[in-house]
């Protein structure tokens, strides 16, 4: 959740943002504009808030997403030469995204490649 210490008034914002990416896959800058003017916050800290979280997509999602990982197991597999190669493979596609994921803890991570 949002770390909120009394320092941001209102309700958490990330149930709203979440419906947003769910509904469109991605938050557009008019969405933003149009959040903060219902919950009358301002834009840079919807902004602030985004940029945390990874999971939070500003642009459109590619057509394909490759889920590359780097945790230690897959590193002891020769995780980083495959990551390589998917990087020489795909990563000039404007129709491909490498994710790089580690699932380390119960927590996701994710690392975007353009």
């Amino acid at each position: 959740m949002e770390a909120r210490a009394g320092k941001f008034p209102g309700p958490s914002l990330i149930p709203a943002l979440s419906a947003i990416q769910a509904r469109r896959g991605w938050l557009p800058r008019e969405e933003l504009e149009d959040l903060a003017r219902e919950v009358r916050r301002p834009r840079y800290e919807i902004e602030g808030l985004i940029s945390f979280y990874p999971h939070f997509r500003t642009e459109p999602p590619r057509k394909v997403a490759l889920h590359l990982c780097h945790d230690l197991p897959c590193f002891l597999r020769d995780g980083e030469v495959r990551i390589s190669e998917m990087r020489e493979r795909y990563g000039e596609d404007p129709d491909v995204e490498l994710v790089e994921v580690s699932a380390s803890a119960g927590v996701t991570s994710r690392r975007r490649w353009p």
